[in-house]
Parts: C-alpha cells; structure tokens; sequence
C-alpha cells in the first residue's frame, strides 16, 4: 500500500515540477532576455518595451493553457508533499513559488491587455 501511495506521489511531483517549468522556460527566460535584448538595441524604456516582447511568446504558447498549466502544477506539487522526502517538498516549495510568479505576471499582462482594450481612443 505505502509504495502504491509513493508512486503516485511521485508521479505527481513530477507531473508538477513538468507543468511549472516548461511555462518557465519556455515563455518567461526568453522573453526576458528579448526584452533586454530589445531595450538596449532600441534604447527604450517603459512596459512597453517589456510588453512588446511578451506578447509574441504568450500568443505562441497560449495564455489560457499556461493558466491551467500553473494552476495543475500548484495542486500535483501540493499533494506530493512529503515529511520523508525532504528535497522534493523543498523543489516543490521552489516551483510553487514559480507558479505563483507565473500566475501573477499572467494577471498582471491580462489586467494590462484589458485595460489597453477598454481605454484605448
């Protein structure tokens, strides 16, 4: 029974740690180094020069599937929690905490969209 309940815990650790990355590393570590790239070949300054990077990025990758990737990993990783693994509760807390950077930068861009949308002339 213990080792049935294990492998599930790890299956999710690693469905989790799959989720929370991959939006990571696919759509915030590029879009970073564009921005940087693009403000100092442009010289400009602003959200608007890290809002043009992102917008390319988060199209190509989605921005509802990336939700719902951060949102399934936060749960998987929160339900491998473990008092005997150690190391895997601390990568969990790690992730999570990228999760939650994710989400929050993807509020932050759909509040930014929407008030463009309803405050533009």
């Amino acid at each position: 029974m213990n080792g049935s309940l294990e492998d599930a815990n790890s299956r999710r650790f690693l469905w989790g740690l799959l989720l929370v990355w991959s939006q990571f590393v696919l759509v915030l570590l590029p879009n970073l180094l564009n921005a940087f790239h693009g403000i100092s070949q442009q010289r400009a300054t602003g959200t608007g020069a890290i809002a043009g990077a992102m917008v390319e990025d988060y199209a190509n990758f989605g921005f509802i599937a990336g939700l719902v990737f951060q949102v399934t990993a936060i749960i998987f990783l929160l339900r491998a929690f473990s008092k005997e693994h150690l190391a895997r509760s601390f990568v969990s807390i790690i992730s999570i905490g990228c999760s939650v950077l994710m989400l929050l930068l993807s509020g932050l861009f759909g509040w930014t969209a929407w008030m463009g949308l309803t405050h533009h002339p």
